[in-house]
């Protein structure tokens, strides 16, 4: 089966349909820390916060695209958008590549 590369509004739909999940993610994480807290207790919440924000989700972020494309051939919004991430003969991509994909790609593109 012959692909075609997916478009630009393909590709942003399915780059909001993960922003959108990830936004859900940390929304109710700050909700859970805010709520099992009282405004007391709630310095070391958002120092545990802010560990998660600046150290633990990107580690997640990288983690989750990086597996999702090497099994899956992309995210939960591409795969919803109907697109696949594969290698030049079609298979999908193998680790190094995907990670390689990640940091390069998304830093490159993420400075425009």
């Amino acid at each position: 089966m012959q692909s075609k590369p997916a478009g630009f509004w393909l590709r942003l739909q399915a780059h909001i349909i993960d922003s959108l999940l990830l936004l859900l993610l940390i929304a109710s994480s700050v909700r859970l820390i805010v709520a099992i807290t009282t405004i007391e207790k709630l310095l070391p919440p958002l120092g545990l916060l802010l560990y998660i924000l600046a150290f633990l989700l990107p580690v997640a972020i990288l983690l989750y695209r990086v597996v999702m494309t090497v099994k899956f051939g992309g995210g939960i919004g591409k795969l919803v958008s109907g697109m696949k991430v594969v290698a030049p003969d079609g298979q999908l991509l193998k680790y190094p590549q995907a990670l390689s994909r990640y940091l390069v790609g998304y830093f490159v593109s993420g400075l425009f």
